[in-house]
């Protein structure tokens, strides 16, 4: 089911604490950088992972870890998405590797990462996967398309 979000983007889905806040972004930042940049992403999937973490660390929810074989397969499919141009869904379980309980995939279009990560968090069956404790790693992918908008693939994992 497609939906529509802020400024003319598109998503689809497949099936707050207090304290010290400033520290615990700040340790969050370091810990996503570390860990995203050490899996060679452009630029676009950190942003795209680090607001998908920020979602769950706000909410008292464990972080997940990034799993470099989900990271190829929705990189890999963020790229086909932008190349035609086509908001589709993956062959889920392709490329995943084994032990898995729950899988989900979240796909986005728009023309910012912020837009799609906007759209995806006001979309209930979005926002559940994101939320999901039965999640432990993702792998997220983002390309730009000749059209100018962006094409976002997260890859959730249990």
């Amino acid at each position: 089911m497609e939906r529509f979000g802020p400024a003319g983007t598109r998503c689809r889905a497949t099936s707050r604490s207090r304290g010290s806040r400033p520290v615990r972004l700040v340790a969050l930042f370091g810990a996503a950088v570390l860990v995203l940049v050490s899996c060679v992403m452009n630029a676009h999937s950190i942003e795209s992972g680090f607001l998908l973490q920020l979602e769950r660390q706000h909410r008292g929810i464990p972080i997940l870890r990034l799993d470099e074989d989900l990271n190829v397969k929705a990189q890999a499919h963020a790229e086909w998405m932008a190349t035609t141009q086509q908001l589709t869904h993956s062959n889920l379980s392709a490329g995943v590797p084994g032990g898995w309980r729950y899988l989900a995939e979240n796909v986005g279009r728009g023309y910012s990462i912020g837009s799609i990560h906007d759209a995806l968090v006001l979309s209930s069956s979005h926002f559940a996967h994101m939320i999901d404790r039965r999640f432990s790693a993702f792998g997220v992918g983002a390309a730009k398309g000749t059209d100018g908008r962006y094409y976002v693939v997260q890859v959730f994992m249990g």
